[in-house]
């Protein structure tokens, strides 16, 4: 090598054939594979020492010599929990030489650090164990490998996990020279832009600017390629994949791809290529320009969907389940993808068959923390799939939650899960008393806010006021650098730890009036949940001055001066028993609770007359507890005890509202015993049996309770039941046995009334009436075919109203008698009078409605819905969507209006059952399962323990025959009762029927 250096190289080289090209060969440069010279001798010349050498010989050129980086990067999804991966990174070119010089004899800690930086985005922090292959000289490029076995940045928590899908650091291989400086980064101050100037110019001796402008000679061509193979888990798919694209960074190029394989592995490959070696003036200027414009976007992200939930969200539920089956016959003993198949038919509403698939998910992966998660999942669900519903297994759950927690210590959901298990009861109520259980979740809910689960804080917070731990709270919040003033909890443990400063300034800063006295109403109700009186009496002397327009007063007023009764246990006189069983309610939360109590104190369980005792619903600023604390402190308890072996027991009190508490007892021999509370429905039922047993007194008795209990509930005065009812009772004078039993009989409508039952009170009516004339003859006759109705006789009511109609000639009557003649399946009388009123009164939208309903009845559902769009458009009457959209759902108009009424048809707070029903059924066509699934439950809600309707048992079967389950589905229309065979739910049912016709 001819220079000024003495000779330090000993090459060899054989001259290029035809066949070859020539090879160079540096026995002295330690590393470099056969035929790779070191950069720093490209572009050279060299004398070859040989019999015909006559001048020197060139060297391989810069640009004929090429460093490439490669990098193959597999990625595998986890079941559930965190990836793994396996990288590699190998070396062609004169970088292997170099690369095999640093690295042949270094540590597991440098080659970690070789590895990481240009992975950070994927692997993080986590560990990784990294071996350096092929460090001897030889053909073999000499590479990286590495292996990581938890990826957290790639965790299979619940029903997806993402990726950042990093290319190659281009920074990280090529010269900086080149790559110069991104002319669009601000510095943060001109002072450090100052001190770069200067460490640049201290360096180099030249400016920034001229050191930019120079060219720039890099020492071979650069080729960096990665590719990265994403393995998704059993049951999971790829999401949307950006595209393919290339760019010019001038001379230079950037490829990527990608693309999904038949077996659904994600390929993604990109490619850097310097183009050249020599750089300057305007295309360096472009390449600069190119490059760090590039540099800017963000990497894409990959997101791995569980396929049938994706398929679910995208309306596709018969895809979806489609999806399901073929992934658990290619995976039949995968116990995790079985569980996961169990819980989202549990989410959907079929615990039945969910329940099955979970136990063969247990048998085949029986100490998996996922498959034991969401087996505790499962078994939170009681009646009807409600959680923490009627029958749910709390110790089947909480061993199944700790048996995950045993396999995975540190996830937060079998600990969060558990939690919430503990601090509730078998009925699924929250608890108050403390209890190791209950401290148990306390810590664990601390442990989670530790964590930084911001989810565990308001649990942790509700408990740690259950439990009078104020102190807690206060510097919970102050760890968490949480206002106190920011919720109801903070404002509550700042009151019962300071004082009332804070709420004061709080409601003080609450500008509009309204909203203030809600506010504070709300805390007195919560301070009053803490049973104790002396903070609470200061609580609302406190607020007093802060409410305009004598709200203050009136709160004080309430709050002020109502003290704990002891618990007691006398049942020695009928006031006593009372008593007694008051301060046993107020001190058992819940209604499942209070049921307990009543029926310790009774004959038989008195769940439904608990609920409607009225010491809560009448006053909604105080929870049941404190109404009953006033009641005994502050109300007047009375007794009669006339009937000698039975009193009624009545308590009232003024709290904004009257509230009123009665019961009525029987003596016994070991005193005196509960036997019904006042729950109107079985106050008019205690009347009928006693005016049935020929008990006139006693039948009285209940009679004058009902009629006060019907005032209390405020019952509207223009219900005709009720104006019958009152032109009966109080009666005049002493009544007779026949006018006792039928007061009882109209009492009776004001509850539950079930099929059985309206025929028996329709039989107390039609012997009644022949006594009744005038008025009293024509409203009981009007209140009797509503009886007739609710018995499901129809024609019974036709009978009764027709004549009353005809002698009348009232249009509410007419209304009445064409929707009766409708359920009767006597169309075309309904239809004649329908449309001689119209004729008369053509924008009545009531007959209109009327005549629509008639349509509908005979099949004309298409005239049906035209008649309501036409109504609704005249009137927008909110009441006639869910006829219009019930209109359309049997005409098989289910179009994205259709999903838009429904959907706002359910978000009414005041939704019916009949309401839900019909968005719930338009979300099922409209694909929107899950969405159905979830209105299901808030139907199940309104009657968690009763039989399912006709409504609900279509639902579910339409729900699956959606999903594919034929034989359920058939199995469940079969149930239908279908006492209206002319009805919709007929047709419907016979419509199903016949769509699952042939199929398996």
């Amino acid at each position: 090598m001819p220079g000024l250096s003495g000779f330090d190289h000993a090459i060899v080289y054989v001259p290029a054939t035809k066949e070859e090209p020539a090879l160079w060969v540096d026995a002295t440069a330690e590393g470099f594979p056969v035929g790779t010279l070191p950069p720093a001798l490209l572009d050279r010349k060299a004398l070859v020492i040989a019999s015909d050498t006559d001048g020197l010989t060139a060297l391989p050129t810069r640009a004929s010599v090429t460093s490439r980086v490669f990098e193959e990067i597999e990625v595998r999804q986890a079941e559930f929990g965190e990836a793994s991966a396996t990288l590699t990174r190998g070396f062609e070119g004169p970088i292997a030489g170099w690369m095999r010089g640093r690295f042949a004899k270094a540590d597991a800690r440098e080659l970690e650090q070789a590895l990481r930086p240009s992975n950070r985005l994927l692997v993080g922090d986590d560990p990784m164990v990294v071996k350096f292959e092929n460090a001897e000289p030889s053909l073999a490029p000499p590479r990286f490998v590495g292996t990581a076995a938890r990826l957290r940045a790639v965790d299979t928590g619940g029903l997806t996990a993402t990726i950042t899908l990093a290319g190659p650091v281009v920074g990280g291989f090529a010269d900086d020279d080149w790559l110069g400086r991104d002319g669009a980064r601000k510095e943060e101050t001109p002072e450090a832009e100052a001190r770069r100037a200067k460490d640049i110019l201290d360096a180099t001796g030249l400016t920034e600017a001229q050191l930019e402008a120079r060219p720039v000679k890099l020492a071979e061509r650069l080729v960096l390629e990665r590719r990265l193979r994403v393995v998704p888990a059993a049951g999971f798919v790829a999401g949307p994949l950006p595209p393919s694209r290339t760019l010019s960074f001038g001379a230079a190029r950037w490829h990527e791809t990608f693309s999904t394989t038949k077996d659904g592995v994600v390929e993604v490959t990109y490619r850097f290529d310097s183009g050249g070696v020599d750089f300057d003036g305007p295309a360096l200027a472009e390449f600069r320009r190119a490059f760090w414009k590039w540099d800017k976007e963000s990497w894409p992200r990959l997101t791995l969907l569980l396929e049938a939930d994706a398929l679910f969200q995208q309306s596709k539920p018969a895809e979806a389940m489609a999806a399901w089956r073929a992934q658990l016959a290619a995976n039949p003993r995968q116990g995790v993808l079985r569980a996961r198949f169990a819980q989202a038919l549990s989410n959907l509403g079929f615990d039945d068959l969910a329940r099955p698939e979970l136990e063969r998910a247990l048998k085949d992966a029986p100490r998996h923390p996922l498959v034991l998660m969401i087996e505790g999942d499962v078994r939170r669900r009681g009646a009807h799939g409600l959680i923490y519903g009627k029958g749910f297994d709390r110790p089947g759950a909480i061993k199944a939650m700790r048996g995950a927690i045993a396999e995975l210590p540190r996830h937060s959901w079998p600990r969060f899960r558990l939690a919430e298990l503990l601090e509730r009861d078998a009925d699924g109520e929250v608890v108050w008393a403390s209890s190791p259980e209950l401290l148990e979740a306390v810590s664990i809910y601390e442990q989670l806010a530790d964590e930084d689960l911001s989810d565990a804080l308001p649990p942790l917070y509700d408990a740690l006021l259950r439990l009078r731990r104020f102190e807690d709270i206060v510097r919970r919040k102050q760890k968490e650098r949480q206002s106190l003033e920011g919720d109801v909890y903070g404002r509550v443990a700042s009151f019962m730890v300071d004082g009332p400063e804070l709420c004061v300034q709080y409601l003080r800063g609450v500008e509009d009036p309204q909203q203030r006295a809600s506010e504070a109403a709300a805390l007195l109700g919560i301070l009053s949940l803490q049973r104790d009186t002396a903070k609470l009496d200061a609580a609302a002397a406190a607020f007093e001055g802060t409410l305009p327009g004598g709200g203050g007063v009136i709160l004080k007023s309430i709050f002020t001066g109502v003290r704990r009764a002891p618990v007691s246990k006398d049942v020695s006189a009928p006031e006593a028993a009372m008593r007694s069983l008051l301060t046993q309610l107020a001190e058992a939360p819940g209604t499942p609770a209070k049921a307990r109590v009543a029926k310790a104190l009774g004959t038989k369980a008195l769940a439904d007359e608990v609920e409607r005792l009225g010491l809560q619903a009448l006053t909604p600023l105080a929870s049941g507890s404190f109404a009953i604390d006033a009641t005994l402190t502050r109300g007047t308890c009375t007794a009669d005890t006339t009937a000698g072996t039975a009193s009624r027991v009545t308590c009232t009190v003024q709290l904004g509202k009257p509230v009123v508490a009665s019961a009525w007892f029987v003596k016994e021999a070991t005193g005196w015993r509960l036997d019904s509370l006042g729950a109107l429905g079985t106050l008019a039922d205690r009347a009928l049996r006693a005016a049935n047993a020929k008990e006139t007194e006693l039948a009285v008795k209940w009679l004058n309770w009902t009629s006060e209990r019907i005032d209390q509930l405020g019952v509207p005065a223009r219900l005709p039941e009720l104006r019958l009812f009152r032109s009966f009772w109080p009666p005049q004078g002493t009544p007779s046995l026949a006018e006792v039993s039928f007061a009882a009989s109209q009492a009776r409508l004001f509850g539950s009334v079930e099929e059985a039952t309206a025929m028996e009170l329709a039989r107390a009516f039609e012997s009644a009436r022949p006594t009744l004339t005038g008025a009293k003859r024509r409203l009981a006759d009007q209140v009797l075919a509503s009886v007739y109705l609710r018995a499901q006789q129809p024609k019974k009511a036709v009978e009764i109203l027709k004549p009353l109609a005809e002698s009348e000639g009232e249009d509410a009557l007419f209304q009445q008698l064409t929707a009766a003649l409708n359920r009767a399946g006597q169309l075309d009388e309904a239809r004649e009078l329908a449309r001689k009123a119209l004729e008369r009164t053509p924008t009545d939208a009531t007959w209109a409605s009327l005549s629509a309903s008639v349509a509908e009845r005979e099949g004309r559902y298409a005239d049906a819905r035209a008649t309501y769009e036409a109504v609704y458009a005249r009137t927008n009457d909110e009441d006639l969507v869910n006829n219009l959209l019930w209109a359309r759902y049997l005409t098989g108009l289910n179009d994205e209006e259709g999903e838009k009424m429904a959907n706002a048809l359910s978000a009414r707070k005041t939704a019916s059952a009949s309401e839900l029903h019909t968005a719930a059924v338009v979300l099922v066509r409209r694909g929107k399962v899950p969405a159905a699934a979830q209105l299901a439950q808030r139907i199940a809600l309104r009657s968690p323990t009763g039989t399912p309707d006709d409504a609900r048992l279509q639902l579910r079967a339409e729900l699956l025959a959606t999903l594919g389950f034929v034989t359920e589905a058939r199995a469940t229309w079969n149930q239908l009762a279908l006492k209206d065979p002319g009805s919709d739910m007929a047709r419907l049912k016979e419509k199903g029927l016949k769509a699952l016709d042939g199929k398996p």
